[in-house]
C-alpha cells in the first residue's frame, strides 16, 4: 500500500493522482506501518500552522512510529522538538530522539549530528558521529575524518 501511494503521488506506472496517493499512503499508516506513519505526519506537521484536529492526528502517527524506533520518525520528532514546530520546544528532548535515531544507524541523523557539533567546534563529538557514519561508509562522514586527519579540521 505505501508503495502504491508512492506510484500515484509520483505517477511510476499510473497516471498521477495525489488524492488517490494520499488514500493509500493512509490506509498503510492505519495498518501501522512505520513509514508510512512518518511520510503520512510529517506532510502535515511540516506545515508551519496546519489545522489543529490535523496536528493531533499527524502527531498520534508519528509517536506510533517513534515507538516502533524507526529511525526517520525519531529524527523528524526530535526536529520538531529542537525548533518548537507543531509541539512544545524541547531541546533536549529533541537531542535525545536524533541521537537515537543515530545510534539506529539512521545516515541523515549521523551527519546532521556530527555537523552541528562541528559548528560548535565540539570536535569530540563531531568525530564520535563521523566515525560512526563512516563505518556504514557514509561518504560525508568518511571525507569529513579525511580532512580531519589530513588539516585537523572537519
Amino acid at each position: 500500500m505505501y508503495y502504491l501511494s508512492d506510484c500515484y503521488v509520483r505517477g511510476c506506472g499510473v497516471d498521477s493522482n495525489y488524492e488517490k496517493g494520499m488514500e493509500w499512503l493512509r490506509k498503510s499508516a492505519d495498518n501501522g506501518f512505520a513509514p508510512a506513519q512518518t511520510s503520512a505526519a510529517m506532510r502535515v506537521l511540516g506545515v508551519l500552522s496546519p489545522p489543529e484536529e490535523l496536528k493531533e492526528d499527524a502527531l498520534k502517527l508519528l509517536l506510533k512510529a517513534v515507538e516502533e524506533d524507526y529511525p526517520p520518525a525519531l529524527w523528524n520528532l526530535g526536529l520538531l522538538y529542537e525548533i518548537g514546530q507543531n509541539v512544545e520546544k524541547n531541546v533536549e528532548k529533541g537531542k535525545e530522539l536524533e541521537e537515537r535515531a543515530a545510534n539506529l544507524g539512521y545516515g541523515h541523523a549521523i551527519i546532521e549530528l556530527a555537523q552541528k557539533a562541528a559548528n560548535k567546534k565540539d570536535y569530540i563529538n563531531a568525530k564520535k558521529w563521523y566515525e560512526l557514519g563512516a563505518k556504514q561508509n557514509i561518504k560525508n562522514a568518511v571525507r569529513a575524518l579525511d580532512n580531519y586527519e589530513k588539516y585537523g579540521r572537519f
